[in-house]
């Protein structure tokens, strides 16, 4: 019986020890890059929404809290080197959102202090975790919304 005890502790232990290396083994191949900045989300929605802007968000306190949300709190950007095999979508591959604004362009150079993730035809309101693979160094990930 007291060898069963000890067992148990020890077996106890390497899987805590081993949930010890595994989180730390991604803490460090990952880094959380900054977010999107309060006083830049109205200029990501007026580059995409252009004069259409007031209409459909601002004049709207559900439709702009929901994007306020979105860009503030449910994206998120990471620095993760580029793996071969990844099951990442490329960011190139997605259109952008034209819809509003026609001149809308890819940007060349990702800068997470200024990137706007609206310009992108995501789906920022799948039920699931949304992954893309920005360029060699960053990924972008969407949470989920909380449903009610």
């Amino acid at each position: 019986m007291n060898l069963k005890i000890v067992s148990m502790r020890t077996c106890s232990f390497l899987i805590i020890a081993l949930c010890f290396c595994i989180t730390s083994t991604f803490a460090q191949n990952t880094k959380k890059a900054p977010k999107v900045k309060p006083n830049q989300v109205d200029n990501f929605i007026k580059e995409v929404y252009q004069k259409q802007a007031n209409t459909i968000v601002f004049s709207d306190p559900i439709r702009y809290a929901g994007f306020k949300n979105l860009l503030l709190n449910r994206i998120s950007f990471y620095k993760l080197n580029y793996k071969a095999g990844e099951d990442f979508v490329n960011l190139s591959t997605v259109p952008l959102f034209k819809t509003y604004n026609k001149n809308l362009m890819r940007t060349n150079m990702f800068n997470v202090d200024n990137f706007n993730p609206l310009k992108y035809d995501i789906n920022f309101f799948s039920n699931e975790l949304i992954r893309y693979r920005i360029n060699q160094q960053y990924i972008l990930v969407v949470t989920p919304q909380k449903t009610r």
